[in-house]
């Protein structure tokens, strides 16, 4: 399908790919590649088996954490709710994860990174209905996702989120969208100052929808 959105992560050197998009009738799947099969090192999981429909506007996420489990992030079609699947290692079986998933605008990017403070949680990004940007903390296991203070205002509807750690350094985490210019602009977060937001002219806000 050309343009559609899908997610992948990879580990071992490129010996272990995996990738999420959505298939014939939009349903949610995963081609993987895993060396070690030899001739049959392509192939397809199981994802496809619990047949989830998606949105064709859904973001897909997927992250792989110290367990070697995988969680797989999407908005969900009948109420927008961006919900959670965990695989609990590379040829383990899928399951729902209960939390309270974060509501957000139909279509919204979805963007995961794995919290390195020592415990196995996530940070998430997406945009709400109201067109604002959020942080949420995903914890395995909680009843809820709580905000975090990641308050870049309201912004394009359907702006592209991306976030990456920052391995050494002062800054921590980098979170990237496009402003209404059409500009890339980031907003990095460090342990000593907090969130530093981009200025008006990167295109950036401090107001905060909850307030």
């Amino acid at each position: 399908m050309p343009n559609q959105t899908y997610a992948s992560i990879s580990w071992d050197d490129g010996k272990e790919i995996r990738i999420y998009h959505l298939g014939p009738g939009n349903i949610l799947q995963e081609y993987a590649y895993s060396e070690s099969k030899g001739r049959n090192s392509w192939h397809y999981g199981d994802l496809h088996k619990l047949g989830l429909v998606l949105d064709p506007t859904s973001s897909i996420a997927a992250v792989r954490h110290r367990d070697d489990g995988i969680s797989l992030f999407f908005q969900d079609p009948n109420d927008g709710l961006i919900r959670a699947l965990r695989q609990s290692g590379p040829t383990g079986q899928w399951r729902n994860d209960r939390a309270e998933g974060a509501r957000a605008v139909k279509g919204s990017s979805i963007a995961v990174v794995m919290d390195d403070d020592g415990l196995a949680r996530y940070r998430l990004y997406y945009q709400d209905p109201g067109l604002y940007l959020r942080e949420r903390y995903y914890i395995p296991n909680a009843t809820h996702w709580p905000f975090g203070d990641f308050h870049p205002g309201v912004q394009p509807r359907g702006t592209p989120i991306t976030a990456e750690v920052v391995l050494g350094g002062d800054v921590y985490l980098n979170v990237m969208w496009r402003n209404s210019q059409g500009r890339a602009v980031v907003s990095s977060w460090s342990a000593a100052s907090g969130w530093e937001m981009p200025n008006s002219n990167g295109g950036g806000t401090t107001l905060d929808g909850r307030d």
